[in-house]
């Protein structure tokens, strides 16, 4: 073109958190900015007139894998700990050459979903983290060209939600076949100032969702035996409640690739999964577990 300048295809993008690069991310949307229409309808010429009015940043919503920063990491289980923490950062995108041609900066960032992939024994995909940030502001410019794989490099963990192990304090999980996924959720306030057109930001209240067990119902008397006693005879404190640890592993079955730590687990309900006449199915149950706390430990190439 006569301005020398070329477009170039989506899809690469990495995640910088405090000035460092933190990983890649595989799928990236919002951050935007958006701002309110104020009407008056007073006037004698029948026409509404409008104006801007205070403006809004968009959630960004973001998929990474395993192998993140330890920074990245950090940030997540702070959040999880109910230590919310803004962030400043970037998200950057790059050609097909891995040069970064345009830049999403943004601040006083929150993590307010975090939700990792349900585990199906019998699924065939990969698994993603699935992330929700909530920014203060965000800033668009362009690319400074540099190479984003230099900074990261290429090579990224396999991650499949069939390889996992669960284990469940008291409860036989070796015939565990799928586990909903973990979602933890963070509410923000927002703060308008009248000086400011911008908005400030600050967490109200932080809780994980239930998740649902799916197991064998060769299994079924122990988990019968403690919904019996944690449910219907109410012996629900907090001595009675269960730990967990959700392991994901490589390729090879074995190796760990991070794991998950879940405590203060109580069973609310416990159910036989439906079946049908004739069809060839595992008889199982699923029981659903509230959470109160949790953890993520990633294992990288130099920890194993």
């Amino acid at each position: 073109m006569a301005d020398g300048i070329r477009s170039w295809t989506a899809g690469r993008f990495a995640f910088e958190l405090d000035g460092q690069m933190a990983g890649f991310i595989k799928e990236f949307s919002g951050g935007h900015c958006t701002a309110d229409v104020i009407t008056h309808d007073l006037g004698a010429d029948q026409i509404a007139r409008k104006h801007i009015g205070n403006l809004t940043y968009q959630p960004m919503k973001l998929k990474v894998g395993l192998g993140m920063t330890k920074g990245f990491v950090g940030w997540m289980n702070q959040s999880f700990k109910r230590q919310c923490l803004p962030k400043d950062g970037a998200i950057h995108s790059a050609d097909t050459d891995y040069k970064i041609m345009a830049t999403r900066d943004f601040f006083g960032a929150y993590i307010t979903t975090c939700e990792f992939p349900a585990c199906d024994a019998k699924s065939k995909e990969g698994a993603y983290i699935s992330l929700t940030i909530d920014p203060e502001r965000t800033v668009d410019r362009a690319g400074d060209k540099s190479d984003m794989k230099g900074n990261l490099g290429i090579k990224t963990k396999k991650w499949l939600p069939s390889n996992f192990l669960l284990d469940i304090s008291g409860l036989p999980c070796k015939r565990v076949s799928k586990i909903s996924a973990v979602k933890f959720e963070v509410k923000l306030a927002s703060d308008y100032v009248g000086a400011f057109r911008d908005a400030t930001k600050h967490p109200a209240k932080a809780t994980f969702t239930d998740i649902d067990v799916t197991f064998s119902m060769a299994d079924y008397p122990e988990w019968r035996a403690y919904y019996e006693d944690f449910v219907i005879k109410g012996n629900s404190s907090d001595a009675n409640e269960k730990d967990a640890t959700l392991t994901w592993l490589a390729n090879d079955a074995k190796t760990p690739l991070a794991e998950l730590t879940l405590k203060h687990m109580g069973m609310v309900s416990l159910e036989r999964v439906a079946a049908s006449a004739g069809k060839e199915e595992i008889d199982s149950a699923t029981a659903k577990f509230y959470v109160e706390e949790g953890e993520l430990t990633q294992y990288s190439e130099a920890d194993m």
